[in-house]
């Protein structure tokens, strides 16, 4: 079949050439039990995408060869000069925003839309639907609170409305987003009479430089 995963690892223990075992990692042929982590995919001379995720890697190349199979492939889609590329759309938002929202708000929107740019890269927006989404914020994102992963999700979520309005795509395009639920943290509440006793100590402490 067109392409494949590689890597330009060598195995850690006999130096050998790391293969595709075709389910789940590049290997070494001899130590199965060396994996690669840098993988990158070959398709023809046009297309070569670097992973560090064998699911990843295998889902784009599957997406390519059900391209060439259906007659819809174009490079010039999965080509980093693409002008659909996420992460060249992704640049000029960000642009936008840092002129027309408060920079403690740009920081946050420009932290977790990047994290976005990182995970999809150059792949084409109108090529990310539901269950792309769902990868990100679900796997890519361990390790992280309920309510952190629903601000990821929303602020991904403005982008694509972004593009909408911008006519980069249609309204039907707009992907779908899974459902998250979060609950909030409950603030610790000092009661009446610890309140009382921090008072009276800031009085003591502070009465005789600023009576007022």
């Amino acid at each position: 079949m067109l392409g494949g995963i590689y890597t330009e690892e060598k195995c850690a223990l006999c130096g050998g050439k790391m293969k595709d075992n075709g389910r789940d990692a590049v290997v070494c042929p001899v130590h199965k039990g060396q994996r690669a982590k840098a993988l990158y995919v070959r398709f023809g001379r046009a297309i070569q995408k670097r992973f560090t995720d064998y699911q990843l890697a295998s889902r784009f190349l599957t997406g390519l060869r059900y391209k060439v199979d259906e007659g819809s492939f174009d490079k010039g889609d999965y080509q980093s000069s693409n002008r659909l590329a996420f992460q060249n759309l992704t640049g000029k938002y960000l642009a936008i925003k840092e002129q027309t929202v408060k920079p403690g708000t740009f920081t946050h929107i420009k932290r977790e839309i990047g994290q976005a740019a990182a995970w999809f890269a150059n792949i084409n927006v109108k090529e990310i639907a539901y269950g792309e989404i769902e990868d990100f914020l679900l796997g890519q994102q361990k390790g992280i609170s309920s309510k952190t992963r629903h601000n990821i999700k929303a602020n991904l979520h403005a982008f694509f409305v972004w593009l909408v309005k911008r006519r980069v795509i249609r309204k039907d395009q707009m992907p779908e987003f899974p459902e998250l639920s979060f609950e909030l943290g409950w603030r610790k509440i000092v009661d009446i009479e610890t309140q009382g006793q921090i008072l009276d100590k800031v009085k003591e402490l502070t009465w005789n430089t600023n009576p007022l």
